[in-house]
């Protein structure tokens, strides 16, 4: 028979030396979808004396898988920047974000549980792109893809870990710009891609090496038109920073749980304001920056990072 979803797992555990895996054992979020995609080259052996090839075999092997959820703690975060550093306050935890030129690898486990188990884990899991976005009646969502060694296959899956902190319905989220509070958001996402390369070598088909050589990070969203402070955007290219934030409203040391993300070195690259009847003015802005800043709060301390 066919295993419903909500026999699906997915966890993850760090890596200390690319490619060696470790027990999967770490929640990202409530996940609305995974997705496995492994593939492997094929060597073609034909001869003059034949039409149909002479035989078929397995090149280099590669895998990437896709997930989908809605956000709930930055773990995740960790990957797509590089490092992090934590700070306690009464119990509540400020993780902070910073590139870093050598982000860890993680080990991934994809698992259904069932009368028969089945499991796929992942070892040398490098994040290739991630995007956070948020739109009118939805969640703060997180997708992000990440690619690494084949998987191997096992029959007993780990269970699940479901953590109990809050989700982020667009109430509790805000977008900034020049640090001015923009109060009629439609939709606004944050792509961050990281370019994966893999070493390979003969005598196997298994990746040697995973390394991300960079970070990217462009920006789109719709807001409604307001000033002309809006125009300027484009025709003057003025925009200096911009601020995502997902905040419960809880002090820190009380039970806070958030997500800030601030970008820098901005450049609009596209905008455009339509107009149409019986409808309102909506402005479409896009762009490239850098990250500034970025930080999660949570309960999840340094030790159970």
């Amino acid at each position: 028979m066919s295993y419903p979803s909500l026999n699906t797992t997915y966890l993850i555990g760090q890596e200390s030396a690319w490619g060696t895996g470790v027990t999967a054992d770490k929640d990202v979020g409530i996940i609305t979808e995974v997705s496995e995609n492994p593939t492997r080259e094929n060597i073609v052996t034909e001869g003059i004396n034949n039409i149909e090839a002479i035989d078929n075999k397995s090149g280099v092997q590669t895998a990437s898988h896709t997930v989908s959820m809605d956000y709930q703690h930055g773990r995740i975060f960790e990957y797509v920047a590089g490092s992090v550093a934590h700070d306690e306050t009464t119990g509540d935890w400020v993780h902070t974000f910073t590139v870093s030129n050598s982000p860890p690898s993680f080990t991934a486990e994809i698992s259904n549980n069932g009368t028969s188990d089945t499991a796929n884990t992942y070892t040398g899991c490098l994040i290739e792109s991630c995007e956070i976005s948020i739109a009118l009646n939805e969640n703060l969502k997180v997708n992000y893809t990440a690619s690494g060694k084949f998987p191997t296959n096992g029959t007993s899956g780990s269970a699940a870990v479901v953590d109990t902190l809050a989700t982020f319905p667009h109430s509790l989220v805000s977008l900034s710009i020049n640090s001015g509070a923009i109060s009629e958001v439609q939709s606004f996402n944050i792509s961050i891609s990281k370019a994966v390369n893999f070493a390979d070598g003969i005598s196997s088909n298994d990746h040697q090496q995973g390394h991300n050589t960079t970070l990217r990070v462009e920006f789109s969203g719709t807001i409604g038109f307001e000033d002309n402070t809006y125009d300027a955007f484009l025709v003057n290219n003025n925009v200096t920073s911009i601020n995502l934030v997902a905040d419960n409203g809880v002090s820190l040391g009380s039970g806070k749980v958030g997500m800030d993300l601030d970008l820098d070195t901005v450049n609009i690259t596209g905008a455009t304001k339509t107009a149409s009847v019986g409808n309102l003015v909506f402005y479409e802005i896009s762009g490239t920056a850098k990250i500034n800043t970025w930080t999660s709060t949570d309960d999840i301390s340094s030790t159970n990072w």
